[in-house]
């Protein structure tokens, strides 16, 4: 495998005029050297569209910039996978931001892999809401050889373990489904590993930092269980697919699960997850 892979990094957003500027400087701070950027705009009504053509036409990396033709996140994240040039894309969400080596430390596990079937790559993520209290601290990180492992589609049924914005992918695979209102990364990943037998990684360092603000309505409230009940359709019909009983009962259940504490969520999922 090529040492030096074609990076496209790719971002849609909307309405992100608070944050879509970290992101973007993230990108710009990457010690991989990033070939292109792709930003889609899904019909914001505030200035994030203004935001993101000042810093990119500072900057010196190729870019593109748009609206998107079609409302929706799926038909936004399609139109962006289009006009990337790059063999692979770096996706990152408009609120998030990535560590400056995250794309090197990637690319070096995929090629130390020198596995041609690779076509997915995440990393471990850090939640935050002030960046400027961690950013010392983030830099500190230092990789550690062969600090990845594989990521298996039984482990991914019981939670998603390549958080969109740290996903290093292949473009050919690119493929999102429109049709869905939210869990495009987690259908696609399942889809290609279940479907098209599609090997993927996870670098096991946060190099991936995930912003938590009001305005992510799958957070809390009704917005949590309604994308709960989106995902364990998912993550059943996997299951079957994979023919794994206990996975079936675990997302069965797991709507349920929101009248406990989230402490008493995690516990479970974790004693799953060790019997993988």
């Amino acid at each position: 495998m090529d040492n030096q892979l074609k990076i496209s990094a790719v971002m849609t957003v909307k309405n992100g005029g608070a944050t879509i500027g970290d992101a973007i400087k993230s990108i710009y701070r990457q010690t991989y050297a990033i070939s292109q950027i792709v930003v889609i705009d899904d019909r914001s009504t505030d200035d994030s569209h203004a935001i993101a053509n000042d810093l990119l036409a500072r900057g010196t990396i190729p870019y593109h910039l748009a609206s998107s033709e079609s409302a929706g996140r799926g038909y936004a994240l399609r139109q962006a996978v289009f006009q990337a040039s790059g063999d692979w894309i770096a996706i990152i969400d408009a609120d998030d931001v990535w560590h400056t080596r995250k794309t090197e430390i990637q690319v070096a596990a995929i090629c130390q892999c020198n596995h041609d079937d690779i076509g997915v790559c995440g990393t471990l993520t850090r939640p935050f809401s002030n960046l400027s209290t961690i950013e010392s601290d983030h830099a500190m990180i230092c990789p550690v050889k062969n600090s990845f492992r594989q990521i298996t589609a039984r482990q991914m049924l019981y939670c998603n373990c390549l958080p969109h914005s740290s996903v290093l992918l292949r473009r050919e695979y690119a493929h999102y489904d429109v049709s869905l209102k939210s869990q495009y990364d987690y259908e696609l990943w399942m889809r290609l590993m279940v479907i098209q037998k599609v090997s993927a990684l996870r670098v096991e360092i946060p190099l991936t930092l995930r912003r938590v603000h009001d305005r992510q309505h799958f957070q809390s409230g009704r917005g949590s269980f309604v994308y709960a009940l989106r995902s364990a359709k998912h993550k059943l019909a996997y299951s079957i697919l994979l023919k794994d009983p206990v996975a079936f009962a675990y997302n069965l259940c797991k709507p349920a699960f929101f009248v406990f504490p989230t402490i008493c969520r995690e516990r479970v999922r974790r004693t799953l997850r060790r019997s993988l």
